[in-house]
């Protein structure tokens, strides 16, 4: 019943696809979706890289005490 694009039929009425104001959003989400997968590499590489310069620095940090 409910879709970002194409026909939608409801017990009231029926259009075809994505009113007027919800074409921007639906259009974010769409993009998202599609972006989305090429980017989770590098955002895991940056969380492995940021997490082991934190632990490094906490245990210089914790010997120079």
């Amino acid at each position: 019943m409910h879709s970002l694009h194409g026909n939608v039929s409801t017990p009231i009425f029926n259009h075809l696809g994505s009113s007027s104001w919800h074409s921007y959003d639906a259009a974010m989400i769409v993009r998202l979706g599609k972006g989305i997968g090429s980017h989770v590499p590098l955002f895991g590489v940056a969380a492995v890289c940021a997490a082991f310069f934190v632990i490094r620095r906490t245990k210089r940090r914790r010997v120079a005490l």
